[in-house]
């Protein structure tokens, strides 16, 4: 995720404008900050609207048993039983999910190995 901000001549002859948009470059980049935080210390997987798997860090690739080779590309379903993958519950799952909602459940997932439990939360953008 990248934040760029960039300031335009419509800018120039007002200050309040300009000090604004550079409080609002720091929040952004205090919130990059704690993505990048999170990034190296929690399990981070992240997923297209459709599941499709774009990216995930070592934590996740550890404790799934997967390289990142083996996953990028794939759909999230994999780490599913294939009963509930199919299911609506599964459906209303990802919608929650590209809705921005937090998933506050444990979830069975499928390791290469065996199964293990988690909880989602989106971070859109």
């Amino acid at each position: 995720m990248r934040f760029n901000l960039m300031l335009s001549r419509f800018f120039t002859g007002n200050s309040a404008s300009i000090d604004e948009l550079l409080k609002s470059k720091e929040e952004l980049l205090k919130y990059k900050q704690i993505l990048i935080s999170q990034k190296k210390h929690l399990f981070y997987i992240t997923f297209d609207t459709k599941g499709n798997i774009l990216d995930a860090n070592s934590h996740f690739l550890n404790i799934m048993g997967y390289q990142k080779e083996d996953v990028i590309a794939l759909n999230h379903a994999i780490f599913c039983e294939k009963n509930y993958a199919q299911s609506e519950e599964y459906q209303v799952f990802w919608r929650d999910l590209k809705n921005g909602n937090f998933q506050k459940n444990i979830f069975k997932r499928i390791t290469k190995r065996a199964s293990c439990k988690t909880n989602s939360q989106p971070i859109c953008g």
